[in-house]
């Protein structure tokens, strides 16, 4: 199973939330203005981070603020296309089967899948 890590990311007093799924040499990112719990909610997909976001807390470099983890563990993929993946993730607040399906441009939405559907 590949690592995921969800970070609240909070800059000039607003947090918002960004989902990175370990994917070969990088993490994939999105965005979100919401927990991932929270339900659908529309993401946008960011540009790739490294690896030692699967670990990091604290100050980012240039004043972008500063980065808690909020939920970290294990995922696999069920299913993945260019529209979107469907993965299972095994984390302390998320567990469980979600989708991330592609809007358009750079926007996406995250939400949770039944049981019987993962």
């Amino acid at each position: 199973m590949r690592r995921f890590v969800v970070q609240a990311h909070t800059r000039n007093n607003r947090t918002h939330y960004d989902l990175m799924l370990e994917s070969g040499e990088t993490l994939k990112t999105w965005q979100m203005d919401s927990p991932p719990d929270q339900i659908p909610q529309t993401t946008i997909k960011i540009q790739d981070h490294r690896l030692i976001y699967l670990e990091y807390e604290g100050e980012i470099s240039n004043n972008r603020g500063s980065v808690k983890i909020w939920d970290k563990g294990n995922y696999a993929t069920i299913k993945e296309k260019e529209s979107g993946w469907v993965i299972s993730l095994r984390g302390k607040l998320l567990d469980g089967g979600y989708q991330i399906s592609f809007i358009e441009g750079n926007k996406w939405k995250w939400n949770k899948l039944p049981l019987h559907n993962v």
